[in-house]
């Protein structure tokens, strides 16, 4: 199975403060999936000054993921991009692991996810093969 794509529903726009991602502007939103130790894959598209109004953000992932482990928990962390210094980490998706899927869902061509404030929504297409 791969993820051919990843769609970010919703984000939230300020932090934990209250506080905007950059000043003056909004977050300039890229994406990463990831498991519990480490990054497994990097999407490298970035959106600049992102406005509630810019949703949904779509990435088409070339070449494709695919899915190392099936019993592995995966994350769709999401992340403000800032040039000169440390990027800011927004949130991640609740975590997802294909036997799951398939239990659940049976071969699904999309699986929606989210974290536990449903302030992060993403909807990830998958292939299957």
């Amino acid at each position: 199975v791969s993820i051919e794509s990843i769609r970010i529903d919703a984000i939230p726009f300020t932090d934990q403060y209250g506080a905007g991602w950059d000043l003056g502007s909004g977050p300039d939103v890229y994406a990463d999936i990831a498991d519990a130790s480490n990054i497994v894959f990097t999407v490298d598209t970035y959106y600049l000054d992102v406005s509630p109004s810019g949703l949904p953000l779509q990435w088409s992932l070339s070449p494709a993921f695919q899915i190392p482990n099936w019993t592995t928990a995966y994350f769709v962390r999401v992340w403000d991009y800032d040039d000169f210094s440390s990027n800011d980490y927004m949130g991640s998706t609740n975590g997802f692991q294909i036997n799951d899927v398939i239990a659940n869902t049976g071969y699904a061509s999309t699986l929606s996810l989210h974290n536990n404030s449903n302030t992060i929504r993403v909807v990830i297409s998958l292939s299957w093969q």
